[in-house]
């Protein structure tokens, strides 16, 4: 998991495609998301940079209160769909 506060990874199309199953989301991320494991509550780990925000790319980290689940989320453009 990345520290809190740290800059948010970039990943490749490529790398995401070898990574496996991927969900996105709009560039600008939700404080919290509703856990895709228990339904529960999970918090966003990862902070935009300042003044920034999030751009298409970026991996997204959010912990589940619940669970502890860590789900990776990346960032895509409003209209882009994924493939």
């Amino acid at each position: 998991m990345p520290p809190r506060g740290a800059a948010p990874a970039r990943l490749e199309p490529s790398t995401l495609a070898a990574a496996g199953p991927v969900a996105y989301c709009a560039p600008m991320a939700p404080e919290t998301i509703t856990c895709m494991e228990c339904a529960g509550t999970a918090h966003r780990v990862t902070t935009p940079p300042p003044d920034l925000g999030f751009e298409p790319g970026d991996v997204i980290t959010y912990v589940c209160e619940d669970c502890g689940q860590r789900i990776d989320l990346v960032a895509g453009d409003d209209d882009e769909q994924p493939s």
